[in-house]
Protein backbone atom coordinates (compact mmCIF):
# COMPACT_ATOMS: atom_id res chain seq x y z
CA UNK A 1 0.00 0.00 0.00
CA UNK A 2 1.12 3.53 -0.68
CA UNK A 3 0.04 4.87 2.69
CA UNK A 4 2.89 7.33 3.22
CA UNK A 5 4.49 9.98 1.03
CA UNK A 6 7.88 8.23 1.28
CA UNK A 7 6.41 4.99 -0.10
CA UNK A 8 4.65 6.87 -2.89
CA UNK A 9 7.87 8.71 -3.81
CA UNK A 10 9.89 5.48 -3.86
CA UNK A 11 7.28 3.76 -6.06
CA UNK A 12 7.20 6.73 -8.45
CA UNK A 13 10.99 6.67 -8.84
CA UNK A 14 10.94 2.94 -9.62
CA UNK A 15 8.19 3.42 -12.21
CA UNK A 16 10.04 6.33 -13.79
CA UNK A 17 13.09 4.12 -14.37
CA UNK A 18 10.90 1.68 -16.29
CA UNK A 19 9.29 4.36 -18.45
CA UNK A 20 12.58 5.87 -19.63
CA UNK A 21 14.17 2.57 -20.71
CA UNK A 22 14.77 2.06 -24.41
CA UNK A 23 11.87 -0.24 -25.30
CA UNK A 24 12.05 -1.85 -28.71
CA UNK A 25 8.62 -2.00 -30.36
CA UNK A 26 7.57 -3.80 -33.51
CA UNK A 27 4.32 -4.36 -35.38
CA UNK A 28 3.75 -7.64 -37.23
CA UNK A 29 0.92 -8.84 -39.45
CA UNK A 30 0.49 -12.60 -39.11
CA UNK A 31 -2.04 -15.27 -39.98
CA UNK A 32 -4.85 -15.62 -37.46
CA UNK A 33 -4.24 -18.04 -34.63
CA UNK A 34 -6.47 -18.58 -31.60
CA UNK A 35 -3.36 -18.97 -29.41
CA UNK A 36 -2.32 -15.28 -29.71
CA UNK A 37 -3.29 -13.30 -26.63
CA UNK A 38 -2.45 -9.98 -24.99
CA UNK A 39 0.15 -10.41 -22.26
CA UNK A 40 1.73 -13.41 -23.92
CA UNK A 41 5.46 -13.71 -24.57
CA UNK A 42 6.16 -14.41 -28.24
CA UNK A 43 9.48 -15.53 -29.73
CA UNK A 44 10.36 -13.35 -32.73
CA UNK A 45 12.97 -14.56 -35.21
CA UNK A 46 13.70 -12.22 -38.12
CA UNK A 47 16.94 -12.91 -39.99
CA UNK A 48 16.53 -9.86 -42.22
CA UNK A 49 16.51 -7.41 -39.29
CA UNK A 50 18.79 -9.55 -37.09
CA UNK A 51 16.17 -10.08 -34.36
CA UNK A 52 15.90 -13.26 -32.30
CA UNK A 53 14.33 -12.42 -28.96
CA UNK A 54 11.23 -12.70 -26.79
CA UNK A 55 8.66 -9.93 -27.15
CA UNK A 56 5.62 -9.08 -25.03
CA UNK A 57 2.29 -8.85 -26.88
CA UNK A 58 0.77 -5.49 -25.95
CA UNK A 59 -2.12 -5.33 -28.43
CA UNK A 60 -3.70 -7.26 -31.26
CA UNK A 61 -6.26 -6.28 -33.82
CA UNK A 62 -7.97 -7.80 -36.83
CA UNK A 63 -6.65 -6.32 -40.07
CA UNK A 64 -8.43 -8.50 -42.62
CA UNK A 65 -10.16 -11.88 -42.68
CA UNK A 66 -7.61 -14.51 -41.73
CA UNK A 67 -4.91 -12.19 -40.39
CA UNK A 68 -4.20 -10.13 -37.29
CA UNK A 69 -1.83 -7.33 -36.39
CA UNK A 70 0.35 -7.79 -33.30
CA UNK A 71 1.96 -4.92 -31.42
CA UNK A 72 4.99 -6.30 -29.64
CA UNK A 73 7.50 -4.76 -27.25
CA UNK A 74 10.83 -5.92 -25.87
CA UNK A 75 11.62 -4.62 -22.41
CA UNK A 76 15.29 -4.72 -21.46
CA UNK A 77 16.13 -5.94 -18.00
Amino acid sequence: FLDTQAKADRRAKLLQKEFVKNHQRIQADVLYGPHYDIGQTIRVIDAQNNIADNFFCEALSSTSPGSISLELARYPS
